[in-house]
């Protein structure tokens, strides 16, 4: 069973091409995905197609392009390694003279607690568990935003800074830079 469960309605525009598909953001939470679920309710037969997207790329279904048809469906999609940074999204198109709703549940663990972290509160005071859970560890240094730009600027390599500090003036081959042949 997973930590939480996050649930999406989403509704298909009635009308919307498959060229102009409309784009759902669903997103939540960061945390490991261990299952998506769909439910559709009888009535598209065919006219509603989807794709859930993880990460700004297609990932149900994995053939590129392809498009999820149903009608009176649940589906259920275990996951393994699926991105954890909550950024879901669904593309649908729908022929049908009538909107559509497609419901979107996403089972997730969140990260960061140990599986006996998650499992503690099995005989024990909820209070005690919750602690454990989300007790704050000490650490030797300060951590450092791997994307920040000092971070960004320290990966980089001394000599390719050199060249790019030796592309900001102009070399003496090529000389002042002129505006003719502009006018």
């Amino acid at each position: 069973m997973a930590d939480r469960l996050e649930w999406f309605d989403v509704v298909i525009p009635a009308g919307t091409p498959i060229a102009a598909p409309v784009t759902i953001p669903m997103v939540f939470p960061d945390g490991e995905v261990t299952e998506i679920d769909v439910k559709v309710l009888d009535g598209p037969s065919g006219l509603v197609g989807f794709q859930i997207m993880a990460g700004g790329s297609q990932y149900v279904p994995r053939t590129l392009g392809a498009f999820v048809r149903p009608n009176d469906d649940y589906f259920t999609w275990p996951m393994a390694n699926a991105i954890n940074s909550g950024s879901w999204g669904l593309i649908g198109y729908n022929l049908d003279i009538w909107d559509h709703n497609i419901q979107v549940g996403f089972q997730v663990n969140d990260r960061g607690l140990s599986q006996s972290a998650t499992q503690a509160g099995v005989g024990t005071s909820s209070s005690v568990a919750f602690a454990a859970a989300t007790a704050v560890q000490s650490a030797a240094f300060a951590a450092t935003d791997p994307l920040s730009p000092d971070s960004l600027i320290a990966s980089v390599d001394p000599a390719a800074l050199d060249i790019l500090a030796s592309q900001q003036e102009p070399s003496p081959e090529t000389g002042a830079l002129s505006d003719a042949g502009t006018s």
